[in-house]
């Protein structure tokens, strides 16, 4: 038996709006220091999307490392790290040799040139260095590298040669994986959108997924026992397959602040056929996101009645109902919040004025201000207005005053 922790998408570096998540992730990484040890895992699975961005800061790079070496210190014998679609494939594995060293495998990508299969293979071995187990690491791999090269052709099923791509890819690696070590319990990692998946799951659509709906999970060879999977922020196991869905550690927005994080405990079974035993582990909520509407006087009450028992103070979003655009009223909202919480946007929504606004007189443009025409052609648009979007429209608005008084053209 070899138990292994899966999680995946921990986007370090990612903020919201201007709000950091660093110390959110920190957190995290001290509990699952700590979850490792007390359940004595043999393998930690990271399946993808480790940075937020291709190009991570130096914080996030040593945030990252620094945790990787802390974990050499727990029970764990083998890392096993895949990249994502935000992640650079060379960035991830240009500390391959060195990180072999502690004993963490990385596969940033797939690339071009058709090279061996050796690379997705990570034995894990027990003490009397016996293989046990076999993860098959396989990262986000691009459409075009499974022979999916015409997205625009006319009467291609697309879908159909999609499935067939990762179909052929996953039994390829088992097969080379059975060669090498036998009949062990086989563990498989991916980094793409199964069905099940929802729009707003994913900051972006990979695989097409957008025009040709999900993955099936039959694309996995039935001998794997596991399948760790990533891309999705939401955890959830794949139509009552093998494969899984960890979601993201810490809630990166709103939407995700509804629903419980966890990580994924997975102990293999001797027997490849038999289910493995799957236990999901709660994330502890480092702090919380909220969200208030209403008018001001109802937002002001609500902010000042804000209280936390969490390590980290909230993070709030606004949305304000007015009669008509108020300067300064993100001021007003910073001065009722407690110390420590902190407003990451304000967006000011104009109240319904006319319960039929088709009867309502034609207004003539010429009777209306440029801010007035500016805010109706947003409501029209369904566009949300808060104070940048004003302060960039007045900057505009004063750069084709200041043209037409040079004489030149705006």
């Amino acid at each position: 038996m070899t138990r292994i922790l899966h999680t995946s998408d921990w986007h370090l570096g990612v903020s919201l709006e201007a709000a950091s998540r660093d110390a959110d992730h920190a957190l995290f990484f001290a509990w699952l220091a700590g979850v490792l040890t007390e359940r004595q895992v043999d393998v930690l699975v990271v399946a993808g999307d480790i940075f937020d961005q291709s190009a991570p800061s130096s914080e996030s790079q040593r945030m990252y490392y620094r945790f990787l070496h802390r974990v050499a210190q727990t029970s764990v014998r083998q890392v096993v790290v895949i990249g994502g679609n935000h992640d650079s494939a060379a960035r991830l594995e240009a500390p391959g040799d060195l990180l072999g060293a502690f004993d963490v495998h990385v596969v940033g990508g797939m690339p071009a040139a058709d090279d061996s299969l050796d690379r997705y293979l990570v034995p894990i071995r027990n003490a009397a260095g016996v293989v046990e187990s076999v993860i098959l690491a396989i990262p986000y791999v691009h459409e075009y590298r499974v022979g999916v090269r015409a997205a625009f052709s006319a009467n291609v099923d697309l879908s159909a040669l999609l499935r067939q791509g990762f179909t052929s890819l996953y039994t390829r690696v088992a097969d080379h994986a059975h060669a090498r070590h036998g009949r062990v319990p086989l563990v498989a990692t991916g980094h793409m959108a199964c069905i099940g998946s929802e729009r707003g799951d994913a900051p972006l659509d990979i695989h097409l997924i957008g025009t040709l709906g999900a993955l099936p999970p039959s694309i996995f060879d039935p001998r794997i026992q596991y399948v760790a999977l990533g891309h999705i922020h939401r955890g959830f196991r794949v139509g009552g397959s093998r494969a899984w869905y960890s979601g993201t550690p810490i809630p990166l927005n709103l939407k995700e602040a509804q629903t419980p994080r966890r990580v994924l405990l997975i102990d293999t079974q001797a027997d490849e056929a038999a289910e493995p035993v799957v236990e999901s582990i709660p994330v502890p909520t480092f702090r919380q996101i909220h969200e208030l509407r209403g008018t001001p006087e109802a937002i002001v009450a609500g902010l000042r009645s804000l209280t936390w028992a969490t390590p980290l103070p909230p993070l709030v979003q606004i949305v304000a109902r007015v009669p008509s655009y108020q300067p300064g009223l993100g001021q007003d909202f910073a001065k009722a919040t407690p110390a420590g919480a902190q407003i990451v946007k304000v967006t000011q929504e104009r109240e319904v004025e006319d319960a039929l606004p088709e009867l309502a007189p034609p207004v003539s443009l010429s009777q209306l201000e440029p801010e007035e025409v500016f805010l109706r052609l947003c409501r029209a648009r369904g566009e949300p207005v808060d104070e940048a979007l004003l302060t960039a429209f007045h900057s505009l608005l004063g750069d084709y005053a200041q043209a037409e008084n040079d004489g030149g053209r705006p």
